[in-house]
């Protein structure tokens, strides 16, 4: 998949060499050397996201990227701004919708803790058409938001947008609504699903980035930080050397005629102990909804089959719900699976797999610990996949190809754990350390001019290392530890930003 370049070390060194300044510090920067095996880093030359390599010379854009807030694995949300000056908000990143609202002043009692506050926005219009007229902006599954529109700037990252968005300025919630920990939705999905806000916000911050119209979401379990969504592409870093797996997105009926509004896909199978498959299994890709949900009569069929496991002993359930202790064995549960017809490849599949531990959430009861099955039911035909598998699962949002991606392998891929890498290392750590280790240069170079020997290229069968004798000072000996350590944690950081497996490393 990726363009790479082999950099390998000599293996032969000369014995007793006479050097000139450049070469002892070419020789101290390369100290030590290992006899063998040799070693190779694989250089990687990043792609662009239609998987094109970027012309010489140009510059690919950082995509725009924001870290969520884990909410108890039932909500993700993140900041962005409003207005001018700009005033952060907290929102859900939602690809369930496509309208943008938050609350405003006055919204009492809200989701949430902050308020926008119209009237300290010097960039705030109020007199446009439509807006100013009180009405229910949006229904969700958790009940309305009613309050009217206006029109203002939206801030992500670094990115402000030019022109003026339409945004809900939410004056009352259903009371479901009033328990979530955000201050407003921003919507992902398709225009044609939007009831105001036309042009998207996030349509526009991705075309005044200059990055594909894009989305991944990386999101972590069990309320742990470092979730993350990227505008434009992904994070390559992310993929934990994963593939990624496309399906592709169906058309759904609107008055006007079909068009692309929910990021539904057509699911083939989804089998838990009992196995459902066709092919009008429609299925909603929601960031914005917590669980997997699916038609009743199908839940019912599951929990039936669930039960008959020896792990089910002490769970308690209903024909919609089964909760189990927190002692229970997650492990005696069958695997989830959950099959679509793979993007670009007619006859093959994108397969999901889901342990127990992924499709069971848990919860806790005057602190006792609890499991409940992560699936809820719907009297609806469609399922809705929604946290729950894009915790499994690394998802990627396509709408220039009009596709669904996931990336990994189920249990084995380790996202959840941590993976990924700390992508804000300070500049000025990175300079302390570069001036670090050119002092040591330095050091080794005038400590080799001035005792003028011949500096002795060793080799070690204890350590099966090539060194270099520093002008047999008693300094050398630790100078050439350090420089070990260094050059150990160089690599370990470049491994870490090339994402490369085939990397052997030296016996150290």
């Amino acid at each position: 998949k990726e363009e790479t370049e082999g950099v390998s070390q000599p293996q032969a060194v000369g014995e007793n060499i006479k050097m000139n300044l450049a070469e002892c510090l070419v020789f101290l920067l390369i100290a030590p050397i290992e006899a063998s095996p040799t070693f190779s880093v694989a250089l990687n030359r990043r792609k662009n996201k239609k998987g094109e390599m970027p012309k010489p010379g140009t510059r690919m854009l950082r995509e725009p990227y924001t870290p969520l807030i884990n909410y108890q694995d039932v909500q993700y949300y993140g900041p962005i701004g409003i207005g001018l000056p700009q005033q952060e908000l907290y929102v859900v990143f939602d690809t369930g919708s496509s309208d943008l609202w938050v609350t405003g002043v006055g919204c009492e009692p809200c989701s949430g803790t902050r308020r926008f506050n119209i009237l300290a926005s010097t960039s705030a219009i109020t007199n446009c058409s439509g807006c100013g007229v009180d009405r229910t902006l949006d229904n969700y599954g958790s009940g309305w938001v009613k309050g009217y529109t206006f029109q203002d700037r939206v801030t992500f990252g670094d990115v402000v947008t030019n022109e003026h968005i339409t945004i809900g300025y939410v004056s009352s919630q259903a009371h479901a609504q009033q328990g979530f920990q955000d201050e407003g939705i921003i919507g992902l999905g398709f225009e044609a699903l939007a009831e105001y806000s036309i042009p998207m916000s996030s349509s526009v911050i991705v075309s005044q980035a200059g990055v594909a119209n894009m989305y991944a979401f990386y999101l972590t379990s069990d309320g742990s930080n470092g979730s993350i969504l990227t505008f434009g592409g992904y994070d390559e870093g992310l993929l934990n050397n994963a593939s990624i797996s496309y399906t592709a997105v169906e058309t759904t009926p609107f008055s006007s005629g079909n068009a692309y509004g929910y990021w539904t896909v057509s699911m083939s199978e989804f089998s838990l102990g009992h196995t459902f498959s066709g092919s009008g299994l429609l299925t909603i890709v929601d960031s914005g909804t917590s669980l997997i949900i699916i038609p009743y009569t199908y839940l019912q069929k599951i929990i039936d089959d669930l039960i008959t496991n020896d792990a089910a002993e002490y769970c308690q359930y209903s024909s919609t719900l089964l909760i189990c202790p927190g002692a229970t064995d997650l492990d005696g549960f069958p695997d989830l699976t959950i099959r679509f017809p793979k993007y670009g490849y007619p006859g093959n599949d994108t397969v999901l797999t889901l342990t127990a531990r992924q499709y069971f959430v848990t919860y806790y009861t005057r602190g006792i610990k609890n499991y409940q099955l992560g699936i809820d039911g719907t009297s609806s035909s469609q399922c809705i996949l929604g946290d729950v598998v894009m915790r499994a699962y690394y998802t990627l949002f396509d709408k220039e190809n009009y596709r669904v991606g996931f990336a990994g392998a189920g249990s084995a891929f380790s996202k959840n754990s941590g993976g990924g890498y700390d992508d804000n290392v300070p500049l000025s750590w990175i300079v302390a350390a570069a001036v670090f280790v050119a002092v040591l240069i330095g050091l080794g170079a005038w400590l080799c001019l001035r005792r003028r020997p011949a500096p002795q290229i060793v080799y070690s069968p204890q350590s099966n290392h090539y060194y270099m004798e520093v002008c047999a000072l008693p300094i050398a000996p630790p100078l050439d530890a350090l420089l070990d350590l260094l050059l150990i944690r160089a690599m370990w950081y470049l491994r870490s930003r090339v994402h490369q497996s085939d990397i052997t490393w030296p016996s150290l």
